[in-house]
């Protein structure tokens, strides 16, 4: 048996103020959305835990109760899964490694922004696995 982490629900605020947090920590993470974030940390924790896969939950398994009032699923799982590089089969099987672009396919203007999102996620990484070293 493999051993695994699943992603089965990504929660984000719901209050006044929340859109301007997230804008906020989107900007600290140098343009990385929270929820991607999120994806990234537990591809960082894979890893470090020395787990062989990570997977998420399609939207066709999501729990029915996670539907608002306007009848929509208030995170579109299948979305941030398929952008963060992961590849559909029952679950979403995730990359267990940060995707990188080119730094040459990237506009010159937004390298620097790219440069310390990187920095910011190895950096991420390297916390976790210290931390569980302590331990």
């Amino acid at each position: 048996m493999q051993k695994a982490l699943l992603i089965a629900v990504i929660q984000g605020p719901n209050f006044d103020g929340s859109k301007e947090m997230v804008k906020s920590l989107t900007k600290k993470c140098h343009g990385l959305r929270p929820a991607y974030l999120m994806v990234e940390a537990m591809k960082a924790l894979t890893h470090v835990l020395g787990y062989t896969a990570l997977w998420g939950i399609p939207h066709k398994y999501q729990n029915k109760s996670r539907i608002v009032q306007s009848k929509r699923y208030v995170v579109d799982y299948d979305a941030i899964f398929a952008e963060s590089a992961g590849t559909l089969k029952d679950y979403w099987e995730l990359p267990l490694h940060f995707e990188t672009k080119k730094m040459d396919d990237i506009p010159s203007n937004k390298r620097s922004m790219y440069r310390k999102r990187y920095a910011m996620l190895a950096q991420l990484q390297e916390n976790m696995a210290e931390a569980l070293k302590a331990r």
